[in-house]
């Protein structure tokens, strides 16, 4: 199972970036990673943000250093997707492919212009609540 996780994840990173018909290195790390996790087991990653700086990691084009934080990474970027898919619909993530393709706009403009920003405050929301 988790080769068959880890082919999917890996093609999902091929098929936004031919979709897209821009390099991988034009998707945010954060966003690619994002969209690739949804193909990954839900208990992959590290689903506990308590004592992390996810300040630090949400958004970030870096990958971290540490492996755990490295996971978080993923994790955080994983459920952001989700959340976001869930806000708007499965078709979002098609609805983003055609506006960047149609508009010209860059794949972080466009998470942003289809209800990114929502998605991003309703996580930050979560963690925050869990951290109190």
């Amino acid at each position: 199972e988790k080769e068959n996780s880890t082919i999917a994840h890996e093609m999902i990173h091929a098929i936004v970036c031919n979709s897209l018909k821009v390099n991988y290195l034009q998707v945010p790390i954060w966003l690619n990673e994002g969209l690739a996790s949804q193909a990954d087991s839900k208990n992959k990653y590290v689903s506990n943000f308590n004592n992390v700086n996810i300040d630090k990691l949400l958004l970030n084009d870096k990958y971290p250093k540490n492996n755990n934080e490295n996971l978080l990474y993923y994790g955080i970027h994983q459920r952001l997707i989700e959340i976001w898919i869930q806000k708007n619909g499965k078709g979002i993530v098609t609805r983003w492919i055609d506006f960047i393709n149609r508009q010209k706009k860059h794949p972080k403009e466009a998470f942003f212009t289809l209800g990114g920003e929502d998605a991003i405050n309703t996580l930050l929301n979560k963690y925050r609540r869990r951290a109190s």
